[in-house]
């Protein structure tokens, strides 16, 4: 038996089950985010009771890396397909590499140090057949 998908560009979670009818019936529920596979930082969700976590909205969905003034960081993904690209909104953080191939990748974000008193966000935009996820970076005020 072989199992195949399409890329989930709906910009919400599908759900769909796979049975398979034997003697006794087997089977499995399936789901397929409408954002990317980000493993670090963890995703973070923004729902209320009345949300219906079966189709729930890229929107509520968010990923969170706090960073601190003078540290590097880094992120972990998986993508399914060639060519995904990861940019920065702002020229302070910026990713080792930008552009991958399919498959897990760890990437270095060099941070300049944060010369305020005010801690700052930068972007960064996963984009991957059709589907971008951003990542927000805050990195602390100055010590």
């Amino acid at each position: 038996m072989t199992i195949t998908n399409e890329v989930n560009t709906s910009g919400a979670r599908r759900v769909g089950y796979i049975q398979v009818k034997t003697f006794t019936d087997l089977g499995m529920r399936v789901v397929q985010n409408g954002w990317l596979n980000i493993s670090s930082p963890e995703p973070m969700y923004s729902t209320t009771p009345e949300d219906n976590m079966d189709n729930l909205p890229a929107n509520k969905v968010y990923f969170l890396l706090n960073a601190q003034a003078k540290t590097d960081t880094a992120i972990v993904f998986t993508v399914y397909q060639d060519n995904a690209t990861l940019s920065s909104s702002e020229t302070w953080a910026v990713p080792e590499t930008t552009t991958f191939s399919a498959g897990r990748h760890n990437v270095r974000i060099s941070l300049e140090p944060n010369p305020t008193t005010s801690s700052r966000t930068a972007t960064l935009t996963l984009t991957s057949a059709g589907v971008n996820t951003p990542i927000s970076i805050i990195q602390s005020a100055k010590e």
